[in-house]
């Protein structure tokens, strides 16, 4: 939880300086819905999420190789 901070913050200094090119979707590892909307409130700017328990966090890890918490994976329009 040291990670996302540092990301907003980021994201913000881009947004600032009028850059909106850069979309985060946010891949929780909370144990339910209610702590992973809490986090993003906490923690996050205006990011899109993929839905804690939808299945979509495990395809994007096998897709992406992801093997740990955090990673940040940076793709292109196509996915890749």
């Amino acid at each position: 939880r040291q990670f996302t901070p540092v990301l907003k913050k980021f994201v913000e200094s881009l947004q600032g300086a009028g850059d909106h090119s850069l979309k985060v979707i946010f891949v929780s590892s909370d144990k339910s819905e209610s702590e992973m909307w809490q986090y993003m409130y906490e923690a996050h700017g205006n990011w899109l999420a993929v839905a804690c328990g939808s299945g979509g966090k495990d395809q994007l890890s096998s897709r992406y190789q992801v093997s740990g918490i955090p990673s940040l994976v940076v793709i292109n329009q196509v996915g890749q």
